[in-house]
């Protein structure tokens, strides 16, 4: 199963400003500047890609 993929940086900004988003985040792992965020399936990450991309651009 894939990760949701974030820059260092851009998760940062997704935990200080979003942080009912960031809690969603569970078992994070930063790995050569780039955090990963564990998906238990392809529903799952389906459901957080929208779900990131909803915050966005509100």
């Amino acid at each position: 199963m894939r990760n949701l993929r974030f820059k260092k940086a851009d998760f940062l900004f997704i935990r200080t400003t979003y942080p009912s988003l960031f809690i969603k985040f569970k078992n994070s792992y930063e790995e050569n500047g780039i955090v990963n965020v564990p998906m238990q399936n392809e529903r799952d990450y389906d459901y957080y890609f929208d779900v990131v991309y909803s915050y966005l651009i509100e």
